[in-house]
């Protein structure tokens, strides 16, 4: 748990968790996290369009749905300027092609400057780490709020 919140702790804020409604497009969830992140990354408005495009051209090219109810789109990009992510939450889980084909219930957007290639990995393997555990998973999608979300994302 340590590694995790040291990982995330700087990201992962109730103020960047947004619940998502039941059946909205994989697209337009991509998009919407996507403006939310580009935002928190400090993204100049006249880059924000070419950092959502990458963010999609990603996903385009592989699903960022990994399975186990999670789906991490994500880039590095020479227009971001520091990392942020946002986090879209769904309790009846969204239709977002993922390897397992089973519904994702927690969508994790992360931006990164693109010469940072160590902490990029960090960041994804400190999220598919803190859900590897079935009951934690399962406690983390059921939080009652961002804030209970958070703190069982984090292990505090």
């Amino acid at each position: 748990m340590d590694r995790v919140r040291k990982s995330l702790g700087s990201l992962l804020r109730p103020d960047r968790v947004l619940d998502l409604a039941p059946g909205e497009a994989k697209r337009d969830v991509v998009r919407r996290l996507g403006v939310l992140t580009c935002q928190a990354a400090a993204v100049h408005a006249d880059h924000e369009k070419a950092v959502l495009d990458a963010l999609w051209d990603r996903e385009t090219i592989l699903s960022t749905g990994i399975g186990l109810g999670m789906a991490v789109p994500h880039v590095r990009h020479s227009n971001v300027a520091t990392e942020a992510m946002w986090v879209g939450r769904s309790r009846a889980g969204l239709a977002f092609d993922a390897i397992d084909g089973k519904p994702v219930h927690a969508v994790f957007t992360i931006l990164m400057p693109s010469g940072d290639n160590r902490r990029h990995v960090e960041v994804l393997g400190a999220i598919a780490g803190a859900l590897k555990d079935p009951a934690r998973r399962e406690a983390v999608f059921a939080a009652p709020d961002a804030a209970t979300f958070v703190e069982r994302m984090l292990g505090t």
